[in-house]
């Protein structure tokens, strides 16, 4: 599910902002199923996130990126922006990494299959009609793994991303931070910077 937590006299109020259905074989959820992802925020206040499975396009579904928008007369609505398919001209399977953003509106982000069967890096551009356009922008190796994380965008438009779980954090100056979910000293992951 979707959530969102405001501060209360006595704690903080969960107030539930989408809920998800369950997607199995031959039933997929065409909302989308299994929202691993976190949520970003557009600059219009609308909310955005992938999920792992859900979408008509395969027997249990490939994964949607959906659009939380929020009602006029209380709640959200989901708008599924794209339904990843089962071919080799999309990904299927989005991660845990959430999205990206440009200024232009357009989100970004990675499936850890489809493509080549080593998953993609993905555009969805807004177009006037209120559909979205996909552009694959790279096919990754089918002998790797597929990228579990999400893409950053430096200021010069390139693009940098991870196979671990979480987004890469990009600062001012360049530099890049990430964390695994194994290696280390003592094997249970390890904060790394890499600088230019």
């Amino acid at each position: 599910m979707a959530y969102e937590l405001s501060p209360g006299s006595g704690g903080w109020n969960e107030t539930v902002l989408n809920g998800f259905h369950i997607s199995y074989y031959g039933k997929p959820a065409p909302g989308g199923s299994a929202p691993y992802a976190g949520l970003i925020l557009g600059a219009s206040g609308n909310l955005y996130g992938t999920t792992y499975e859900g979408g008509a396009a395969c027997a249990s579904g490939c994964g949607v990126v959906y659009e939380l928008t929020p009602a006029s007369g209380g709640g959200w609505n989901e708008t599924v922006l794209h339904t990843f398919g089962n071919n080799v001209t999309d990904g299927v399977t989005p991660g845990w990494g959430a999205l990206f953003m440009d200024t232009s509106g357009a989100l970004y982000g990675t499936t850890q299959g489809g493509g080549s069967y080593g998953g993609v890096v993905f555009k969805l551009t807004p177009k006037a009609n209120g559909r979205w356009k996909e552009t694959i922008l790279h096919d990754f190796d089918p002998s790797a793994y597929g990228p579990n994380a999400g893409v950053v965008m430096d200021k010069s438009g390139n693009l940098y991303g991870s196979i671990p779980e979480g987004n890469l954090v990009l600062d001012k100056k360049g530099n890049l931070y990430g964390g695994t979910v194994g290696g280390g000293a003592y094997g249970n992951g390890a904060v790394f910077k890499l600088t230019p």
